[in-house]
């Protein structure tokens, strides 16, 4: 090969990704110069063009262009450790020079030759181009129907012509690109895979927010791949019910909303919740003469009063989340098991409620008249009937009264920090920033947590009363609300502050006052240290001077007895039985009253109740005849306990230590367990 020849050959080669060596030299000849050049490609086709300017004829330049062609070597180009040098020369085993070259920096690359060589090469497929027709039908396809992927991806390949066969295919098709291959099952699957992790596609809200039961929506689209599914011989299965294919809620899933991942984990609650309280709730519709009640920031409108409170809940939640998220399902089955659990404390609703009032207490609290401070301009009128229980005025208005109620006394209490409580967030209005007052009573379930709340009032120099209260007849009509409940459902509509971390799970809401016939007795504290000290054994002196230093809470109280505790002996029956006396309980009083009162005080003064002894199922222990003895004593001068009066009280003991026992059991191996994970292996 002539050097003017070489001179006047140039060619110009694409520039790609991965690189080739082009060895020329001279038919017949030996590789003495071997000139290797570096180039990039990915389809491996080097299109030599003919640059020369020389005279020469065509018939000439062909002979010495099959000469050339024949000769080129195509060798795997290793990349150059050394970036930098732009050439380097190696000497090969056989003593001549090979020249190496780095990787071309223009778009073009000179060689010698003028012909179009192709490279041996790979053949790649092309990401497609999915239009938001094309996901719309892959969206309809999952959605409605069950059929597998296999079955889907053809029939999408007909409809849209891309397997061949638009010719086929009807002129009402949508003009739709098409592609150079049929799409598989897999695209197709990962496809729809990718809109559901992220839910933001506009193709994905169109078709998952239109209701599942909405024939006309998607029916022409529906009908038309049909028509394609039967031409290819495929029955197309449609879906029963939208939970057959509809996406469900992956665990952990962090593209969810904030708003969803509250729903998912608090659905179990107020499943429960709801079924503990549905005996006593009140779907009642507000009444046109209690507007002039509902005074303040006009909550959002009231759902149906036919649905269930959580139903009512789960539809509000989806009016506040977005668009890119359907509806979370859950069945009965699920429900009936989550109700089976339920809590420990005898029954659903309590049969009495203890509240602990002072002379600074909102509203009016004397031993004649209980009434909620809203409600102080009509002592003489009849105060209104309650909204009913799945109102969202009352959970707004049970948000209010949990809150200041709830910072108020720690305040008093010494407890809070010295900023003001954080503005609470209602959407869409104005909260005040101080309600003047509420339609709320606060009572409890729990003797030690009004015991607790009482010695801390006294703390500060106030003189609490504790005033026992029969629950089933103040709750009557739907005048009694689960404190836990509301708030949970307030948090529900965002409307709880987020530095709220009070739970309320021993308190309960009577709405507007509570009548003095439904009051059992009204005892100072100091009547309850002098009926320890005196009479009643039953270490409440213990529990009634508490260490001044300590924040007086339950669960210091509660581990100041477990370090004290003593064994629920016959003696301590007797005196829990005068102590029951005491709080207004005889022996005609109701079973549960009984039983919730021994639950409480076993539960909350932390008795060690050894097992029953004797026969009958232990009615016949001693405990449960000394317990009947000293309710007897105090009643009626020590009269005999006798026929069905003493096999009722009785079993009220028993199932109220029987609870109470399993109670202290969990709680000791739930901090056993907690203690053991802190530890470690």
């Amino acid at each position: 090969m002539s050097t003017t020849k070489n001179s006047n050959w140039r060619s110009a080669i694409s520039l790609h990704t991965s690189q080739y060596n082009l060895s020329f030299y001279e038919p017949g000849g030996q590789k003495d110069s071997i000139f290797t050049k570096s180039i990039l490609s990915t389809t491996k086709a080097v299109e030599i063009v003919d640059l020369t300017e020389d005279t020469e004829s065509e018939n000439d330049c062909d002979d010495d262009d099959a000469s050339i062609l024949s000769c080129i070597e195509v060798l795997p180009c290793p990349k150059p450790r050394n970036r930098k040098r732009e050439k380097s020369i190696s000497d090969d085993s056989g003593g001549n020079k090979r020249m190496r070259c780095s990787p071309i920096e223009s778009e073009t690359a000179v060689i010698d030759s003028h012909q179009f060589v192709q490279l041996p090469y790979e053949k790649e497929s092309k990401n497609h181009r999915w239009t938001k027709e094309q996901k719309i039908v892959v969206c309809i396809l999952r959605r409605y129907y069950i059929n597998s992927w296999r079955d889907l991806a053809e029939v999408f390949n007909y409809h849209f012509a891309i397997s061949g066969l638009a010719a086929e295919a009807p002129t009402s098709l949508p003009e739709v690109p098409l592609s150079e291959e049929p799409l598989s099952a897999t695209k197709m699957s990962a496809q729809y895979s990718d809109l559901r992790r992220y839910r933001l596609e506009s193709a994905w809200r169109e078709v998952y927010n239109t209701p599942f039961e909405d024939q006309e929506r998607w029916s022409a689209l529906q009908t038309s791949l049909e028509g394609r599914a039967e031409a290819l011989g495929i029955r197309l299965v449609p879906a029963r019910h939208q939970s057959e294919t509809e996406p469900k809620h992956p665990k952990g899933r962090k593209t969810l909303t904030l708003l969803d991942r509250k729903r998912i984990r608090s659905i179990k609650k107020k499943l429960k919740l709801e079924a503990l309280h549905q005996t006593w709730q009140s779907a009642a519709d507000p009444s046109p003469g209690n507007n002039a009640v509902a005074q303040g920031p006009s909550p959002p409108p009231s759902p149906a009063p036919q649905d269930s409170a959580y139903k009512q809940l789960q539809a509000a939640a989806d009016d506040h989340q977005s668009d890119n998220q359907p509806s979370v399902e859950t069945d009965d089955s699920e429900t009936e098991q989550l109700v089976s659990k339920g809590r420990s404390k005898p029954g659903s609703q309590p049969a009495l409620l203890y509240r602990m009032y002072h002379k600074g207490s909102a509203g009016i609290n004397t031993p004649e008249t209980i009434r909620a401070a809203h409600f102080l301009h009509i002592p003489n009128s009849k105060i209104p009937e309650p909204l009913g229980n799945d109102s969202q005025a009352l959970i707004y208005d049970a948000a209010l009264h949990l809150w200041h109620d709830q910072w108020e006394r720690r305040a008093s209490e010494g407890r809070a920090s010295e900023r003001e409580p954080p503005e609470r967030e209602v959407p869409e209005q104005e909260a005040p920033e101080r309600e003047p007052d509420s339609r709320f009573i606060s009572c409890t379930d729990s003797l030690i947590f009004a015991m607790s709340k009482a010695l801390a009032q006294e703390r500060l120099g106030n003189t609490p009363y504790i005033t026992v209260i029969d629950a089933k007849a103040a709750m009557a009509n739907g005048k009694g609300f689960s404190a836990m409940s509301l708030k949970c459902r307030a948090q529900m509509f965002k409307w709880a502050p987020s530095g709220m971390r009070y739970q309320a799970r021993y308190e309960w809401l009577i709405w507007g006052e509570i009548p003095t016939s439904t009051r059992l007795c009204t005892l100072s504290l100091a009547q309850l240290r002098a009926l320890a000290i005196a009479d009643i054994d039953l270490t409440l002196t213990t529990l009634l001077t508490a260490d001044p230093t300590h924040e007086l809470s339950v669960t210091y109280l509660r581990n100041a007895r477990k370090t004290h505790q003593q064994v629920l002996t016959p003696a301590s029956a007797r005196a829990m039985g005068g102590f029951a006396a005491a709080f207004g309980l005889s022996l005609a009083s109701q079973s549960d009253k009984l039983e919730q009162f021994v639950y409480n005080v076993i539960q909350g003064w932390c008795w060690d109740v050894p097992g029953l002894i004797g026969d009958n199922n232990g009615i016949d222990d001693e405990r449960v005849r000394a317990f009947a003895e000293g309710l007897s004593a105090s009643n009626t001068g020590g009269a005999d306990v006798t026929g069905d009066e003493k096999n009722r009280v009785a079993k009220a003991f028993l199932e109220g230590m029987r609870k109470a026992r399993g109670y202290l059991r969990n709680e000791f191996m739930r901090k056993w367990r907690a203690k053991k994970l802190r530890s470690g292996p």
